[in-house]
């Protein structure tokens, strides 16, 4: 598949993301020249904001920022870019983090498997994925809740939870956030269910993931345990098909 940038927007959600945000942004735009930029800011208060608004003013048309007075929660955040990407024509949208856990240069081996796929996941978990740095707990935990999720809800995906994906726009479509429950992180499971119920064409990819250099991680015990109940609620609905 030849890459037309014009064609694709990558969805970035932040929050207090000083450090990371403008070598990611500067990566991207090196990586795929032309390609477009959407992030949507929680609020942050340490920066990001004057950053994202001098990038703004540089990449224009190819980068733009919705700005939220707090934060709305991952799976909203998601759900703007999305919006963005539907109303500006886009047909491809990459989702992911902007704390340089996912690295850019995979962007490409998604749109490689793109013409014969509906969504892609940038998986940690198939053969040749991986977590770099991070401690074996959290690594254990992402194992559990990742075997729960596929046995649970009966989706053939090993990285249910893997927040770096690719979209035909066309699923997302269909998909539709008002068909969704949460706002939370919980929503990564909730998309993953109904594109998988739909019938989608569903590609994982290894990749590389590398936590976070700087900064600290957004993910509260209550958005867990949301993430636990939501799956219950999906599994409910999947017993009545």
């Amino acid at each position: 598949m030849s890459f037309d940038a014009s064609q694709w927007v990558v969805s970035i959600p932040t929050y207090n993301e000083y450090k990371n945000s403008q070598t990611l942004f500067n990566m991207i735009f090196d990586s795929y020249p032309g390609i477009s930029i959407i992030v949507v800011d929680g609020g942050s208060k340490d920066g990001t904001v004057e950053v994202l608004q001098q990038i703004e003013q540089e990449r224009k048309p190819h980068f733009h920022v919705i700005h939220q007075k707090s934060p709305i929660g991952r799976g909203a955040a998601d759900w703007e870019g999305f919006k963005y990407a539907q109303a500006h024509g886009f047909k491809y949208v990459v989702q992911m983090d902007a704390d340089l856990s996912h690295a850019p240069h995979y962007i490409s081996q998604f749109a490689s498997c793109m013409l014969e796929n509906d969504m892609v996941i940038g998986s940690r978990l198939i053969s040749g994925g991986k977590i770099l740095e991070r401690k074996k707990r959290r690594n254990l935990l992402t194992w559990a809740a990742n075997i729960f999720i596929r046995r649970m809800l009966n989706i053939p995906v090993y990285d249910c939870t893997s927040g770096y994906r690719c979209f035909n726009i066309e699923l997302l479509n269909k998909i539709g956030q008002q068909n969704t429950m949460t706002n939370g992180p919980a929503n990564l499971t909730e998309v993953l269910y109904y594109a998988h119920q739909l019938g989608a064409k569903i590609k994982e990819v290894p990749i590389i993931f590398a936590d976070r250099q700087h900064g600290q991680s957004k993910l509260t015990g209550k958005e867990l345990m949301e993430s636990v109940r939501i799956v219950f609620r999906l599994r409910g609905q999947y017993a009545k098909l």
